[in-house]
């Protein structure tokens, strides 16, 4: 076994393990669970673009060793060759027993420069391909990444069942050098974390000046037109053209796309009393204050915030596509609607404001279906258990 190479390492014995992603963002919000169980057998060393918010990684500074690298998480030829080269040089000094990489961009480097290095253990999870969505050359390129991502490691991780069934019939994953952890996701929820609170329910709407009574969809993620922003806001036009009763639509998330700013998407905005809430620290807060979580995504690798609104008693109107029909039991966790049907997604919404028997019972459903599938140490264990089998 190698000796560690960290200065304040206790264990001389611990197997070394680098994980690679293009931004502390993706640590945080997927890996800290990972991070905190296995900190215990290994050394970890986390390699990202430390420029990009390292505060974010503050609650296991003291579990991790950092390494500034700059991957991007876009294509640039040039920037992404100096990461590749960084990458391998800093893998020939250490000498991992293991890498482990999320993200296309970071998958790819990371694969790549440890193949070169030759790590014996490179193990990749797929979260969602940006191609299934995409045309022409880009469409090819992507696709081509994932297909060299997938050769490169010695074994891929995929965050959902139908996710994998999908990358199978594209010849992107092997049967047999490919798997999901327990029944898929990432790390799962903590569900001390993500629970239903009267107090906090309260504290948020009052804070947006809602009632109590109000029925508040909410849709929480990257404001991308692949993502299905255009269509939920049509479709609450819809609702709201048909219902009596009050209701509320919040959207929570980055805009990357410059979405918000569209002049028709404004007035939209402006008419419909939508609220916009750029970022927000902690999801659970705004979570509290929702009834039904909005996903009608185009594409989604799992879906892990509809297990999060899920730990919360709280159900999901989603796209019948692969990822979220895993995140989503038909009729029993939530609703899935055929993609791109808005109609029946303002039918759906409709159904859950003039229903609160059903809303209720997709919502008790929901927590207990976290409790049994998606509990953040059901996830953890499972990855503990793969990286021994693979070491």
């Amino acid at each position: 076994m190698n000796k560690s190479k960290f200065p304040n390492a206790t264990d001389p014995m611990k197997k070394q393990m680098a994980i690679v992603v293009t931004s502390p963002m993706i640590a945080k919000f997927f890996l800290i669970p990972h991070i905190k169980l296995l900190s215990n057998s290994y050394d970890i060393t986390l390699i990202s673009n430390m420029k990009s918010n390292a505060n974010y990684l503050d609650n296991i500074i003291d579990k991790v060793q950092l390494i500034d690298i700059n991957i991007q998480r876009d294509i640039r030829l040039f920037a992404d060759i100096y990461s590749l080269i960084s990458l391998v040089k800093h893998f020939n000094k250490m000498n991992y027993d293991l890498v482990y990489s999320i993200t296309p961009k970071g998958g790819l480097i990371a694969t790549m420069a440890g193949r070169i290095s030759g790590i014996p253990v490179r193990i990749h999870t797929f979260t969602g391909q940006v191609w299934a969505t995409s045309n022409g050359m880009k469409k090819n390129l992507l696709k081509l990444f994932d297909k060299l991502i997938s050769l490169l490691s010695s074994f891929i991780l995929v965050d959902s069942i139908s996710q994998r069934r999908y990358l199978l019939a594209k010849n992107i994953i092997s049967e047999t050098k490919s798997s999901v952890l327990a029944s898929g996701s990432i790390s799962g929820v903590d569900m001390d974390r993500f629970i239903a609170n009267s107090e906090s329910r309260l504290l948020f709407r009052s804070s947006r000046n809602i009632s109590n009574e109000t029925i508040v969809f909410l849709y929480l993620g990257r404001l991308k037109k692949d993502k299905g922003i255009f269509d939920l806001i049509e479709a609450y036009g819809k609702l709201l053209n048909d219902v009596q009763s009050k209701t509320k639509l919040i959207i929570v998330g980055p805009d990357e796309e410059g979405i918000i700013n569209l002049l028709h998407i404004k007035v939209a905005i402006e008419r419909m009393g939508i609220v916009y809430i750029p970022y927000v620290a902690n999801p659970e807060c705004v979570l509290a204050g929702a009834d039904v979580l909005c996903l009608p995504s185009y594409r989604e690798g799992f879906g892990n915030v509809v297990i999060e609104a899920a730990s919360m008693g709280i159900p999901t109107i989603g796209y019948k596509i692969y990822g979220l029909t895993d995140a989503i039991v038909d009729g029993e966790t939530g609703l899935c609607v055929e993609l791109g049907d808005i109609d029946k997604y303002s039918a759906r919404m409709h159904e859950l404001v003039s229903n609160n028997a059903l809303r209720t019972r997709l919502g008790n459903n929901s927590r207990q279906r976290v409790a049994e599938k998606f509990n953040e140490a059901i996830l953890t264990n499972a990855f503990q258990e793969l990286l021994l089998s693979k070491l």
